[in-house]
C-alpha cells in the first residue's frame, strides 16, 4: 500500500540561504548538523529533511526560515521516513524540490531562540 503525506510538509533552513533557496529550490545535501546528528558517519545520503508540524514541530534552536512544500508536486517515491527512527513525523527528499513546489511560510530572524 502506497503510503499517504500531507498535502503541506515544511523544511527549516538557516537564514543566509534564503536567496539561494528561493532561486534554486532545495538540494539534497549532508549538512553539518546531519553529519553532527549521526556522528561524523562518511557514508551519508544526501537528503532534503522534511517534516510535518501537526505530529512535530523541529526544533533547531534559531529562529529559522521555514518553507511550506507542497507535497502534490514531488515525486512521493522519493519521500521516506526520516533515517532516525526516533523523528516522527519527519521525513527525507532525495531529489531537488524545485522552487515552484515551495514558498517561504516564515522569515526567520536567525537569532537563537
Amino acid at each position: 500500500m502506497r503510503q499517504k503525506f500531507p498535502k503541506y510538509l515544511f523544511h527549516k533552513s538557516a537564514i543566509n540561504n534564503r536567496l539561494s533557496i528561493m532561486s534554486f529550490g532545495l538540494k539534497p545535501k549532508v549538512g553539518a548538523s546531519y553529519y553532527c546528528h549521526w556522528n561524523c558517519k562518511t557514508d551519508l545520503k544526501p537528503l532534503v529533511f522534511l517534516y510535518d508540524p501537526n505530529v512535530l514541530e523541529y526544533d533547531t534552536t534559531y529562529d529559522d526560515d521555514i518553507y511550506r512544500i507542497d507535497t502534490s508536486k514531488l515525486d512521493k517515491t522519493k519521500i521516506t521516513e526520516d533515517p532516525d527512527i526516533m523523528m516522527k513525523g519527519c521525513y527525507a527528499y532525495s531529489e531537488n524540490i524545485s522552487p515552484t513546489s515551495l514558498i517561504l511560510a516564515h522569515i526567520g530572524s536567525g537569532v537563537i531562540i
